[in-house]
């Protein structure tokens, strides 16, 4: 069974990897970008062989668990800086190729999410939900803290949780100002060469913008992978790293609720936010995590 986090296995074609040169060092980076598919954890090894690198920059909208699982343990032998690049998308089973990174960096118009896993067709299975707990429990080896690894197994495959810089820096992400090697160079989620259905429905959310509509046009070959980049396109406004909305403490609705249903236990009311939440299912999802982490 391939495992995916909701992306599907349409296409073979293998994320791009790339030595780049950097201004004023004689040690490249390392460029990762597209979708994971199988094979990828061993073409990583591959380039990492014999090779110094000055940073590993990732691109990637996500797709086969396992192989991020094996590149991500590559990623942290490494011991090198992990950047998600301005206008670069670090999402789903990438970003256990983020989280891998001892010293994570993202860059203010980058974006990071993060859901459950799914079979091909963005379907959960009892399969898939163990493979959800285990990327959890994987990503908090690398220290990310229970408000990100809850909003990754409580948000479906077909949605996104983008994390808020407040959220980011809980987990040590340096929001860094100064440009990466690749930095208004990368295509949201694509590789070299044609841009991928994820990018296209990005794109495509980006021109119809929130409320518009996402069905695909002729042409798409992974209708799935279209329409959670055109979601993603549709929030790129507000779900870039560059700060938090006002009021908020740098920090989502979900963790919100998170510390709050942690703080009461057995008597957090997880069905009543506050009046300044703006996504109440969030708050009410992350209250019950909360909740269940206080042992209530």
């Amino acid at each position: 069974m391939a495992l995916a986090c909701c992306l599907i296995a349409v296409s073979v074609r293998a994320m791009t990897v790339q030595r780049i040169p950097v201004k004023g060092s004689d040690v490249p980076a390392l460029l990762l970008q597209g979708r994971i598919v199988k094979g990828d954890a061993a073409r990583l090894t591959q380039a990492l062989r014999g090779e110094k690198f000055s940073a590993v920059l990732l691109n990637s909208p996500g797709g086969s668990v396992l192989e991020a699982r094996d590149m991500a343990r590559a990623i942290r032998a490494l011991r090198v800086p992990v950047v998600v690049p301005d206008r670069a998308v670090c999402a789903s089973a990438c970003f256990m190729l983020f989280a891998a990174g001892r010293d994570r960096v993202a860059e203010p118009g980058a974006m990071i999410g993060v859901h459950s896993a799914s079979v091909a067709g963005g379907n959960e299975t009892m399969d898939t939900l163990g493979v959800t707990t285990l990327m959890a429990r994987e990503a908090a080896q690398y220290g990310v803290p229970p408000a990100i690894t809850g909003r990754m197994v409580t948000t479906a495959p077909g949605q996104m949780a983008w994390l808020t810089r407040g959220e980011l820096e809980q987990m040590g992400v340096r929001i860094a100002p100064t440009r990466a090697a690749a930095s208004g160079r990368v295509l949201p989620g694509s590789g070299v060469g044609e841009k991928s259905d994820w990018t296209r429905g990005f794109e495509h959310g980006q021109a119809v913008g929130e409320g518009g509509s996402c069905a695909p046009p002729a042409g798409i070959a992974n209708k799935a992978d279209f329409a959670l980049g055109c979601a993603s396109g549709q929030r790129a406004g507000t779900a870039r790293v560059a700060g938090a909305p006002p009021g908020s403490g740098g920090k989502s609705d979900w963790t919100r609720g998170f510390e709050f249903g942690r703080a009461k236990g057995a008597g957090a009311a997880c069905d009543t936010p506050e009046q300044s939440v703006a996504n109440r299912r969030d708050w009410s999802l992350g209250c019950e995590s909360g909740r269940k982490a206080a042992g209530g």
